[in-house]
């Protein structure tokens, strides 16, 4: 039976029903309901965060759970607790302890009573400090945790958005505790490795043909040599997706009339490159597209690009090339750049990574159907990955930090073409939305940001205004999405102002 009780409001540590669990929550009047494991019988689900899509990519990660906490709070009391802060916002936070084990680490997976999603991994301060050494008086190791306290607001209109992903609402805090191996059962490789062994099996690279049939679904056979030639017989468009993500996923979201359109346009020479975003830069990516070409093929390509794709088609296509890439056989005429960090994503910064886990897993549900699974897998290998204390392994997303060695490359001389760039601001200002990507959530964003305008995981002024030849963007070839639109980094194909846009200025 899942065990239940109460935190006192006090500063009173609660010992929950097996040993070395704890919570130390100074100020919070709270029912707490735990959930172990073993008692859930068959089909069993135990709250909020038990689902379907989470409990399959948990287990295809090797991940598992040890504990579902629900955390139903009645009243805080500013006064008491004052200092225990969350690492993630600052935030007065309560703790929670769990035993250390061998050749593991622990993480919690938290949903807040809005419905937002976050990552919690452990402080590095010893558990408890000199308030309470009662658990870590018989010797052993316990890994110590701090959560925020404040209730997050519930959604304008609760029942107003189909739950068909990670979590329904419930009001309440619920942590999902889970176990992450240091050395992958499944790919048989350590932190340091996970990512590009991940990648290798699952997120291979490949080039795709793209159509109207097809373009939001990985089921479709890689270029040959055959359809490699007729890419090259004209002009042809090439889409390059953005991080944890892939072609179909990135641009599966374009409207179907626009892509009928296009592919009308490019008299059917449409492609798409799928490639490493986690364990590879993004000049690693272009110089495999370099090899996979046929050695007798010459492209002359239009390119729409996502995200940090933007990075792989100008490591690509730029003439003078900074990154000394040779290439002689792929000529870019016009490259348009949605949401792209040409001036890099703080995010990707080792003290903001978790940030960007966090924002990415809350606007899951934002991604097309279907492809919500295979972005969860690629997130929940990063998860592994920083929790093994391997961040430096994730070359891929090191080479968007704003000021690093490859940006600093990439913006030397050189363009790809001529630019075109389409840049969105984001605030929740939709309440269907809100639950997904609350007011508080994007608070931290701005604040990580420093109140510069972004999309949740790029900066605004970025994507069309960088230290390098072909920036800033001219007004005639930039669409600046304000932040009354309501629109994200994951949602931007999704606007009609963007089709519109694309219809204008993708013509061979």
């Amino acid at each position: 039976m899942p065990y239940d009780t109460r935190t006192p409001g006090t500063t009173e540590t609660v010992r929950l029903d097996r040993p070395g669990w704890a919570i130390h929550a100074p100020g919070v009047i709270a029912q707490l309901n735990v959930t172990w494991p073993t008692d859930r019988g068959p089909g069993m689900r135990s709250s909020a965060l038990d689902s379907d899509l989470l409990d399959d990519a948990l287990e295809r990660a090797g991940i598992t759970e040890l504990a579902t906490i629900t955390v139903d709070t009645e009243r805080l009391d500013p006064a008491v607790g004052a200092g225990l802060r969350a690492p993630s916002n600052d935030q007065d936070a309560f703790e929670l302890e769990v035993p250390a084990l061998d050749a593991h680490a622990q993480v919690v997976l938290m949903a807040d009573e809005a419905g937002g999603l976050s990552w919690h991994f452990p402080v590095d301060a010893p558990a408890w400090g000199e308030r309470d050494s009662v658990l870590r008086g018989g010797g052993g190791e316990s890994v110590l945790f701090r959560i925020p306290r404040g209730v997050a607001p519930a959604p304008d209109q609760p029942g107003e958005t189909a739950q068909r992903s990670l979590i329904r609402r419930l009001g309440k805090k619920v942590l999902k505790v889970v176990l992450l191996p240091l050395v992958d059962p499944l790919l048989e490789v350590g932190s340091r490795y996970l990512a590009g062994a991940w990648e290798r099996k699952n997120r291979d690279y490949r080039v795709r043909p793209v159509s109207v049939q097809d373009y939001g679904t990985s089921e479709v056979a890689d270029l040959d040599g055959d359809g490699w030639r007729r890419m090259g017989e004209g002009k042809a468009l090439l889409l390059v997706h953005g991080t944890f993500s892939s072609s179909h996923a990135s641009f599966g979201g374009l409207p179907r009339e626009l892509v009928v359109e296009l592919q009308s346009r490019y008299d059917g020479r449409i492609l798409a490159f799928d490639h490493f975003t986690l364990s590879e830069t993004p000049l690693e990516n272009a110089r495999t597209f370099l090899e996979r070409m046929p050695g007798d093929v010459r492209l002359q390509v239009d390119i729409l690009c996502h995200s940090r794709g933007g990075l792989v088609a100008r490591s690509l296509g730029q003439r003078p090339n900074p990154l000394q890439l040779e290439n002689d056989r792929v000529q870019v005429d016009r490259l348009v750049m949605a949401g792209v960090p040409n001036a890099g994503t703080i995010l990707t910064d080792r003290d903001h990574l978790v940030e960007l886990l966090n924002r990415t897993t809350m606007i899951l549900d934002l991604f097309p159907t279907g492809v919500v699974g295979d972005v969860l897998d690629a997130v929940l290998t990063v998860v592994k990955v920083v929790g093994g204390g391997a961040v430096e392994a994730l070359t891929g997303l090191q080479a968007m930090r704003p000021g690093g060695a490859f940006l600093q490359r990439l913006n030397g001389d050189g363009v790809a073409g001529t630019y075109y760039a389409i840049a969105a601001d984001y605030e929740p200002v939709d309440s269907g939305l809100r639950w997904l990507v609350s007011a508080g959530a994007d608070a931290v964003m701005d604040r990580v940001f420093q109140d510069r305008a972004n999309d949740l995981v790029v900066p605004e002024r970025g994507v069309w205004d960088a230290s390098a030849p072909g920036f800033p963007v001219e007004e005639s070839r930039l669409l600046r999405l304000p932040a009354d639109r309501g629109v994200l980094h994951t949602t931007i194909f999704g606007s009609p102002e963007v089709a519109d846009r694309l219809q204008r200025w993708l013509h061979p």
